[in-house]
């Protein structure tokens, strides 16, 4: 907001969310009755953004096991479907947030129950949120910032097919936000039947989300998208194609087709190192043909970025084997192997003697490849080692803080990695001379988030969790943002502990009572 990114820490109880003043402003006028423990009123463009945060802390969803299963007393059978809960012990509450879903249109009902904690019985509410509209509405206007995300469109996009629709629904979207079309136009892009089609459009135009207008005399309708805000266009992203990562979708190829082309082919990229491009639309082009390849191509550190650059090693890799090993990366045998298969396919007759030859073929090509990478391995591995110590190198350089050692004053700190352990932490690069050094989190750390904190400017790093989202923290302990604060916000007065009975006047502290020898009695 405003170029600045707000960050938060837990206090233990709650959390402190720091801001600018800018900010500061805009939400007090935002927010006129943010006092005290009254339930707001917030504003409904707001609405979805603040459940999101609810629901991300004590909201959970989870799918209905496939197979046999009773759905209110009933034997049927399930697909995977999903549904939606959220449970509070604050009866007030939880019918607010249920207000807050009702004013989004998302229809939800609260259910009463008890939940047995450390011995005790105590009332619970739950909201329930079930049924196929409902939850693509919830998906949409609310949803989920953390893990749960990938299970809730895990379960709209199950094998029920009652839940299809949602999916010919997304697919329908994406191509009338690009231009208006007739019913024709939509049956040829999208490859479906025209009853799933008519279905589609039904559904979508009772819930608003396309107009129609009558192009002729007769009942032939065009066809537009009224939602065209980002948010509605990403959630039919993730309804039709495979999520990689927060900005990288996985979209198939549709058809391939023969043209009579003569002319010249130009091969578009960002860098000669990284030829990849992102265009206009939500559409990202890349020479990788799955989503894995991509995933495999990080976790190597092959890649790097969201933009997807390649990394010294990654580069390094691919001139060692072009110089000694060629035919693992030679296109022509890939070309070949995939022009046998679609013999395959296309064959009628002999198909198992047609499939041996092809697996002989490829038996051979596989021995000719482990005897030449044989030959050549010590090389390979030697050029490889070197170019992972350069990448560690290149590591080492980005780790540096830029911070001197509050020790010994003369190291600079510096974010290390203890493979015994499998974690980060920070030292002074003045070792063994200094052997000051800070925790970090059980995660990924990396020195990436470019900016310093506003408590004490020590340089703040950012933690990569599997299944959670990038935290930006400071990791000095001596930080006065991480100093405890009572319920007010103030500074939290040390706790005082007494002996003696609270009537009796001249009770003492403990911290005020001593040894004979002088020490303090603890």
């Amino acid at each position: 907001i405003f170029g600045y990114e707000p960050y938060a820490y837990n206090l233990g109880t709650k959390y402190k969310v720091n801001c600018n003043s800018v900010m500061a402003y805009v939400l007090i006028k935002t927010f006129p009755e943010l006092e005290g423990k009254n339930i707001m009123k917030i504003p409904t463009e707001f609405v979805g953004d603040f459940l999101r945060g609810f629901f991300d802390a004590d909201g959970n969803v989870h799918l209905r096991p496939k197979g046999k299963t009773k759905i209110k007393g009933i034997l049927t059978n399930s697909n995977g479907t999903p549904r939606v809960k959220f449970t509070l012990g604050n009866e007030r509450l939880i019918n607010w947030v249920s207000d807050l879903l009702h004013k989004l249109d998302i229809v939800n009902k609260i259910n009463k129950g008890k939940v047995k904690l450390n011995g005790k019985i105590f009332n619970c509410w739950t909201i329930l949120i079930s049924g196929r509209d409902k939850i693509d509405k919830y998906a949409y206007l609310v949803g989920f910032d953390s893990f749960k995300e990938n299970i809730l469109y895990r379960g709209l996009k199950c094998d029920s097919p009652k839940y299809q629709i949602l999916k010919n629904s997304a697919e329908i979207s994406l191509f009338l936000y690009k231009d208006n079309l007739k019913i024709e136009e939509i049956l040829e892009k999208t490859g479906l039947s025209r009853y799933q089609v008519i279905m589609a459009l039904k559904r979508m135009y009772n819930l608003k989300i396309i107009s129609k207008k009558r192009y002729t005399n007769r009942n032939k309708w065009i066809y537009s998208l009224s939602k065209t805000n980002n948010e509605f266009l990403f959630h039919c992203m993730k309804l039709v194609y495979n999520k990689i990562n927060e900005n990288i979708y996985e979209i198939p190829l549709r058809k391939l087709s023969n043209l009579n082309y003569q002319d010249y082919v130009y091969d578009l990229s960002v860098d000669k190192k990284s030829p990849n491009f992102i265009t206009d639309g939500f559409i990202l082009v890349h020479n990788s043909t799955r989503a894995n390849i991509l995933e495999t191509l990080y976790n190597r550190n092959y890649i790097k970025d969201k933009q997807i650059k390649a990394t010294e090693l990654g580069i390094r890799l691919i001139d060692s084997l072009r110089k000694h090993s060629p035919i693992i990366i030679d296109e022509e045998l890939t070309r070949n192997i995939e022009k046998d298969m679609d013999s395959i396919r296309n064959s009628k007759k002999e198909l198992d003697k047609k499939e041996r030859e092809v697996i002989n073929k490829a038996e051979e090509a596989l021995k000719d490849i482990s005897k030449d990478f044989k030959k050549k391995e010590g090389e390979i591995g030697k050029e490889l080692v070197e170019a992972n110590q350069a990448l560690w190198d290149g590591e080492k350089e980005n780790n540096k803080l830029d911070v001197e050692c509050p020790s010994c004053k003369t190291g600079r700190l510096a974010l290390k990695y203890t493979p015994r352990f499998k974690s980060y932490f920070v030292a002074c690069d003045n070792y063994p001379k200094c052997k000051q050094t800070y925790s970090l989190p059980k995660a990924l750390i990396k020195n990436t988030a470019k900016k310093n904190c506003e408590e004490c400017s020590w340089p703040m790093l950012l933690s990569i969790k599997k299944a959670r989202k990038p935290w930006v923290f400071c990791f000095n302990p001596e930080c006065p943002s991480k100093r405890p604060l009572d319920i007010n916000g103030d500074d939290k007065k040390p706790e005082e502990r007494y002996v003696g009975n609270p009537a009796d006047v001249h009770r003492k502290k403990i911290a005020d009572i001593e040894r004979v020898d002088g020490s303090q009695k603890i």
